[in-house]
């Protein structure tokens, strides 16, 4: 029995290939020239995360060296690797993480760390400071949204394109992954 691909319109093929779209059993919903992807046809985190061998090392670390005046707040260095969607590889890359008090020295999960990630991608810098609800005026905001940047470069270089892509349209980030928590 041969398998059924979807059809996919130029935009979702963008996004996803053929072959992810056929294994999560997604299809693109266009109508006219406006393009839709709903929420359920989406992909949840937690198998984003198995597929491309997510792993999370944390280390406790004094200070985020991007905000060295946030001294209330627990600062944790983390390795995040992952099998590069292309050539198949192993990439990493070190990124700071910080998070209130709250949180009592609890280290952070994959799912914290790659939602983090995948959530600071804008268009603009006046974009992001939008969506973040930061002053566009502000030096240290810049500064900020350089290091944002970077880290999007790098996050980009260590899944490929086509999964950074996924990551960002293609994934429901926002579904429960509770059931990945990794040993540190």
């Amino acid at each position: 029995m041969r398998a059924v691909l979807p059809l996919l319109c130029e935009e979702t093929r963008q996004i996803m290939t053929q072959e992810e779209a056929s294994r999560d059993n997604i299809a693109c919903k266009c109508q006219g020239s406006q393009h839709v992807v709903s929420m359920s046809d989406r992909i949840p985190l937690a198998t984003f995360i198995v597929r491309h061998e997510i792993k999370l090392t944390t280390e406790s670390w004094p200070e985020n060296p991007h905000m060295p005046e946030w001294r209330d707040a627990d600062h944790w260095r983390c390795w995040l690797s992952a099998r590069h969607s292309e050539r198949r590889d192993r990439r990493s890359m070190l990124v700071y993480f910080s998070c209130g008090f709250g949180h009592k020295r609890t280290p952070p999960k994959v799912v914290d760390v790659l939602n983090c990630l995948a959530s600071n991608d804008a268009e603009s810098f006046e974009d992001w400071c939008d969506d973040m609800s930061y002053d566009p005026d502000s030096r240290k905001t810049y500064r900020i949204w350089k290091v944002v940047q970077k880290q999007a470069c790098e996050l980009k270089r260590v899944l490929g394109d086509d999964a950074y892509q996924t990551l960002l349209w293609g994934v429901d980030r926002k579904a429960k992954a509770d059931s990945l928590d990794q040993p540190r």
